[in-house]
């Protein structure tokens, strides 16, 4: 088979890959594999591993409640089965027995294993990535392996079982409790879908008798000098020696080699090695060293592992000249733009479908301009943190927390373990820069933990624990909601508000309360000292809050958050829908959202944080001022920029005139949020809706940042011919409406059917030469809309006659929801808009259209049966565009 016909097929360990030279190769055992449920729990009893006849088949290594493992032999032999073209199409492995899958516990796995003849001068040891929950293991009949393994992996010594050169009985058991009652978990439960039994990789390999067990490096960024120390399997039955060998950048190797005394034992056995003017890893040169580890035996190599490792710092210090504390890498402050990563997808639940997908997921995020993802309650697949490595992301790990069931000391020494399993296997990742041991009191207490000592104090120990395992990194205790944190590096809070004036005045509180000695958000008896302020959550639509636009809130909640210097960093909830919640930067199947702006306008270190609210009503010839403040953590060197803005208004006719503002010089220091003045702007003497646009440059005119606000100019409309028509004049089956302050600003109706409407005409109208209909119209999804835009269109047909004359057809390709809806947005209606529609009356039936009209003929929309995508109609004081449906006279 080729690598993709075969279910990830890379190599599970690519920071850790062992034997790549000929001889010492590895084998994958992804892929089909006998199993059966256990629904009674019999298997054991009656001997399933070494007699049972399995009779169904299941894809290694999806949890048996993913799409992908239910693909069938057929489908699983495909040349482009799992290729990553494949994996974009979930419908192609919908299988019967999907749904039933997610609700056993326990399952069995069997396969013939070749142990090839060349390792038989070797132990063999079947590897797995993660199998959820408990795992028991058979080699020909004989148990050799009972444990614990849910996110960390599991080594089992096959050796004195195995025949070499021939078949092998494989068996696997996987027990996975429903309840999760006393195991570490994340929101693979009874958050979404759950992951049980195989879900990474299972691989066999060769090791010598005493092996290379583990590594780490220990970098300095200033003298460039790297200490690697290594650690054994076993104390060695002689003496033996290390070879370490750095690939530079500039091209050559580095070799480093020394001995080790067999009294030695298993150690860490460390040396040093100098870089010349070491090449730092960070988000915007992620560089890493290729490492090769060899042991050897004289002359001999019996162990050879590639690894890599990166110069890079992560401390925490004070910005320069100030006491407000900041997350730095290499020395230098980092603004941390942040998004929630729950890392789960549609069709492997836990596990990536692919290692291209894993990959995409990391680019996805870079592209919409985020430098920092928290990988949420879930021990990452490594190859996710590979890619991260790899392409610059900086990482929070979070650990899974204690189980539902609470805090006990079965729960607590099982997430110990995992605690400890998890910082040995990654903690070289120089992508993670900070650990969080817990989310939101999950199993600790929730509301009561804030009153329970004895679990605060474990939580203190288990934070004092990983600094022992992990000194390099800031670690946080808890993420919370409940402002409970007992004793921490980073100060982290989250929210969920949609309302901007609650946003606001919910952010000020936060910061005015953070400072040495206050015991805001931290337990009673805990106060801060100076640890970082990070938002760790935040979003105007919460988890429950349905399938709604998050464009209008994701601008004005990170324009607040933007506004204090004392907040260094967001993270945003989140990157990607996940089943029923729908609040992530792109769809759960991965395709973008359209936000009608570029996300990479606000997600970026440099940035202009305008203080006021995102829309508001004002009159024509207003003027307005504007608070604006310069954050500047980007690239650009030096301490002035230019401040300049401008207006752009939207008319009733979808015009749109430009009036010139001003530019002038502003302070721009580096590592710092400064006043940069305000801005005074004179709305145009007619309504309309003003976008004020303001910006920073260079002196010779290069962008640096951009944003934007919205005002509604409300005032009496020129007279142009217009006959505005009410939208409580519109009527039809089925008609819904929304409305402002007890008038209609919005009708529709959902499926095929018609609207119909009165033109009011005066008598004193002056005969026209032309008349036209116009109106903002989009199709309406059931439920109202509000869904953002995305490429999933709604499409509907709709003709329309106005007093008997057919104007024609109007194709309507969706009911878009996202920040271009201003006026939607503004007053309650989500975001929905549509587009501008001009429908002209043959000039030759204008006389008697006009006249029809002030006999009081209708004006009606009616949907196409055979597109029947419904019809909205949008007032001014909703949609994109600031007028109501009107008949123009001229």
């Amino acid at each position: 088979m080729s690598d993709h016909s075969l279910p990830r097929p890379e190599h599970p360990r690519p920071d850790w890959q062992r034997g790549k030279r000929e001889g010492r190769d590895w084998v994958n055992l992804n892929g089909t594999w006998q199993f059966d449920f256990d629904p009674e729990g019999v298997g054991e009893a009656e001997g399933w591993e070494r007699n049972h006849a399995f009779g169904d088949r299941i894809v290694v290594p999806f949890g048996w409640e993913s799409h992908l493992a239910w693909g069938d032999e057929d489908r699983a032999g495909n040349e482009d089965y799992f290729s990553p073209k494949a994996f974009l199409e979930p419908e192609r492995v919908t299988p019967e027995n999907y749904l039933e899958a997610r609700r056993h516990e326990t399952g069995w796995y069997r396969r013939s294993v070749e142990v090839p003849a060349r390792w038989q001068s070797e132990r063999v040891y079947l590897c797995c990535g993660a199998i959820d929950y408990f795992a028991k293991v058979w080699v020909n009949g004989q148990l050799l392996c009972e444990t614990e393994s849910g996110y960390t992996p599991l080594e089992v010594d096959l050796t004195d079982q195995v025949r070499f050169g021939e078949a092998n009985d494989l068996v696997i058991r996987a027990h996975d409790p429903n309840d999760h009652e006393q195991q570490p978990v994340g929101k693979q439960t009874r958050w979404y879908a759950r992951t049980s039994g195989i879900w990474q990789t299972v691989w066999l390999e060769p090791r010598g008798a005493v092996h290379l067990a583990g590594a780490s490096f220990a970098t300095d960024i200033e003298s460039g000098e790297v200490t690697c120390s290594i650690r054994l399997s076993g104390p060695p039955g002689g003496d033996l020696g290390f070879r370490l060998a750095v690939s530079m950048p500039e091209g050559g190797t580095a070799y480093n080699t020394w001995g080790v005394k067999a009294e030695a034992g298993a150690g860490p056995h460390e040396t040093r090695l100098t870089v010349h003017e070491p090449r730092l890893w960070s988000p915007d040169d992620p560089f890493l060293y290729p490492v090769t580890l060899e042991l050897l035996d004289g002359a001999a190599t019996l162990d050879l592992v590639q690894t890599y490792f990166a110069f890079r710092e992560v401390r925490i210090k004070a910005l320069p000249d100030k006491t407000t504390r900041y997350v730095h890498l290499n020395g230098r402050p980092v603004y941390l733009l942040g998004a929630l990563d729950q890392s789960l997808n549609p069709w492997g639940v836990y596990t990536f479908p692919t290692d291209e997908a894993i990959r995409r997921d990391v680019e996805l995020a870079r592209e919409a301009g985020f430098n920092f993802l928290r990988i949420h309650i879930k021990a990452e697949d490594p190859r996710l943190l590979y890619w991260a490595d790899r392409l610059g992301m900086l990482i929070m790990a979070d650990l899974p927390n204690v189980g539902y069931g609470g805090y006990s000391s079965l729960a607590c020494g099982r997430w110990e373990r995992t605690l400890r399993a998890v910082i040995a296997r990654d903690a070289n990742h120089p992508s993670i820069i900070a650990w969080c041991l817990f989310n939101e009191t999950w199993g600790l207490g929730g509301d009561e933990y804030r009153q329970l000592p004895d679990r605060q104090a474990w939580v203190r120990r288990m934070l004092r624990l990983a600094h022992a395992l992990d000194p390099t990194r800031p670690i946080e205790d808890n993420s919370p909601c409940l402002y409970d944190h007992v004793e921490t590096d980073l100060n982290s809070w989250h929210f969920y508000l949609n309302d901007y004036a609650a946003a606001r005045a919910h952010i000020a509180e936060v910061v005015e309360q953070t400072h040495p000695g206050s015991g805001f958000n931290y337990c009673p008896g805990c106060t801060q000292n100076r640890e970082p302020l990070l938002n760790s959550e935040y979003g105007g639509i919460s988890a429950r809050m349905g399938d709604l636009d998050v464009s209008w809130c994701f601008h004005f909640l990170t324009n607040e958050l933007r506004l204090h210097e004392r907040i260094c960093g967001y993270v945003y909830t989140e990157l990607q829908d996940i089943e029923w919640e729908r609040n992530g930067v792109y769809n759960y199947d991965r395709t973008p959202k359209e936000f009608g702006y570029d996300l990479r306008e606000l997600n970026r270190p440099d940035f202009l944080a305008l203080d006021a609210p995102p829309c508001q009503v004002v009159r024509p010839g207003q003027e307005v001022i504007v608070p604006a403040f310069a954050s500047h953590f980007g690239k650009f060197v030096g301490d002035h920029a230019t401040l300049g803005w401008k207006l752009e208004l939207l008319d009733h006719t979808g015009r749109v005139e430009e009036f010139t503002g001003a530019e002038r010089r502003t302070p721009f220091p580096r590592f710092a949020v400064t006043p940069a003045g305000k801005i005074s702007a004179t709305m145009p003497d007619r309504p309309g809706l003003v976008t004020l646009h303001a910006w920073l440059r260079t002196a010779a005119g290069e962008p640096i940042a951009h944003n934007w606000l919205h005002f509604h100019v409300l005032g009496e409309a020129p007279a142009d011919g217009r006959l505005l028509i009410p939208l409580s004049a519109f009527a039809g089956p089925g008609l819904q409406a929304f409305e402002v302050d007890g008038a209609r600003e919005a009708v529709w109706i959902e499926g095929a059917g018609v609207l119909t409407a009165t033109v009011p005409v005066p008598g004193a109208v002056r005969e026209p030469t032309s008349l036209a209909f116009v109106v903002e119209v989009s199709s309406c999804r059931p439920g109202g809309g509000g869904r953002q835009t995305d490429a999933d269109r709604w499409p509907s047909r709709v003709r329309i006659s106005l007093a008997g004359v057919d104007l024609g057809e109007v194709e309507l390709p969706d009911h878009p929801a996202d920040s271009r809806g201003v006026l939607s947005h503004y007053y309650g209606f989500a975001g929905r808009y549509g587009e501008l529609v001009r429908l002209e009356v043959p000039a030759e039936r204008v006389p008697a259209t006009l006249e029809a009209l002030r006999g009081g003929a209708e004006l009606r929309l009616a949907v196409d049966a055979d597109l029947p995508g419904g019809v909205s109609v949008y007032g001014s004081r909703s949609g994109r565009y600031p007028t109501g449906p009107c008949v123009v006279l001229t």
